[in-house]
């Protein structure tokens, strides 16, 4: 078996053994399944493509989630600016205090978003999520802070 066909066997197996963590990202932050849909083949297109720019094979999964945040990310910022987000209905969130907090998720600038998502949703510690975006823990937890204080600040102003 030859490195790249291991590499590319690898690549195989974590994407679908990560399926359904990998929709999830792109679901929460997306919300449109065609949107979706779109993201997560562009992700597995480039992750294809560009692996062998992946350094070492125990970071594919990081690797290929950073591939999938920023292709969801660089959507997102596509959009037509303030067009507001929704929540799908029919989703596995039917508890309406879920509802509202995703809600309010949704209005945070897309790095506060983000790291709110892979946080409180997805479970990820400071340091994991550091790691998937490339960026300092410590600014990992700074932007926990300001999404806390601003979705604080939502909260106060609809109650």
């Amino acid at each position: 078996m030859s490195l790249n066909s291991a590499k590319e066997e690898l690549l195989i197996r974590t994407i679908y053994d990560n399926k359904n963590y990998f929709y999830r990202i792109a679901k929460r932050m997306l919300h449109n399944e065609h949107d979706v849909e779109d993201v997560i083949q562009e992700t597995i297109y480039r992750s294809f493509k560009s692996l062998n720019k992946l350094k070492e094979d125990k970071y594919i999964k990081t690797w290929i989630t950073r591939i999938l945040i920023n292709l969801c990310s660089d959507y997102l910022k596509k959009q037509v600016k303030n067009q507001e987000l929704y929540f799908e209905e029919g989703s596995n969130d039917k508890n309406y205090q879920n509802y509202e907090i995703i809600d309010l998720i949704n209005k945070l600038n897309s790095e506060l978003k983000t790291i709110s998502i892979l946080f409180y949703y997805e479970d990820l510690q400071q340091s994991e999520i550091a790691e998937v975006l490339d960026i300092p823990v410590g600014t990992v937890k700074s932007r926990l802070s300001r999404a806390r204080s601003e979705l604080k600040r939502m909260i106060d102003m609809e109650v």
